[in-house]
């Protein structure tokens, strides 16, 4: 496991947050993904902090599992690019398999990653996440 992701966990551990699993990847970063859920609208969105050896620490939100079809597909990239216009701390994109996905990225100077940083933006994506849900659904479903 990496520095980043032992303090992380450590600092967990330390305020008895017992909500997140950790994963190691096992790739050239040590990478480690900390996953989470998060209930909007009575639906569990899942959201993890994957956080390596790097300056950065990505947390990611996987808002709908294959969403786009021939019917939404142009409605949910219109609410993409729009979102992305105006949204300075998330991200919002298309994976290759059309599952919806919102990141952001958490800097930090070498040697001096700050666990409870990454934890309060967590905890900002899950309010951004109560924001956008039902415009996101709106589309996908509508």
């Amino acid at each position: 496991m990496n520095r980043n992701a032992k303090l992380f966990s450590t600092w967990l551990a330390m305020k008895k947050i017992q909500s997140f699993k950790q994963e190691t990847l096992g790739d050239g970063r040590e990478s480690v993904i900390f996953r989470t859920n998060v209930t909007v609208r009575g639906q569990v969105i899942p959201l993890a902090a994957i956080v390596d050896d790097s300056a950065y620490t990505i947390i990611r939100a996987n808002l709908a599992a294959q969403a786009l079809d021939d019917r939404n597909a142009f409605a949910v990239s219109q609410l993409i690019t729009k979102l992305n216009q105006v949204n300075r701390v998330f991200k919002f994109y298309l994976a290759p398999d059309t599952t919806v996905l919102m990141d952001t990225c958490v800097p930090c100077l070498t040697g001096h990653f700050q666990p409870e940083l990454v934890y309060q933006m967590i905890r900002i994506a899950a309010k951004e996440l109560e924001n956008i849900y039902s415009d996101f659904m709106g589309r996908i479903w509508g």
